[in-house]
């Protein structure tokens, strides 16, 4: 997708990466960044009926999420993707 992004902007061929955060302790910074972008789907989750497991709630995530890296648990952040090139 970002490949042909770059071609019908006109531009060259990009270098695309993709990084997979990995949290693997309770100082990790990815656990509140994910904490937040599943509070920020509280109304869609609202909406369509859908709950957290039981224990948790919205606002406990990330104090649960760090005990249990605390624990050992690695988390796995979504994949995200980057791409760049150069203008000649």
């Amino acid at each position: 997708m970002l490949t042909s992004t770059y071609q019908a902007a006109g531009l060259p061929l990009p270098a695309v990466q993709a990084i997979t955060p990995i949290v693997s302790g309770p100082d990790s910074p990815v656990l509140d960044w994910l904490a937040r972008t599943l509070r920020s789907l509280r109304p869609v989750f609202d909406r369509i009926g859908a709950t957290l497991p039981p224990g948790l709630d919205f606002d406990n995530l990330t104090d649960h999420w760090r005990r249990a890296a605390a624990d050992g648990v690695q988390m796995q952040a979504p994949v995200q993707y980057g791409a760049w090139t150069r203008v000649p």
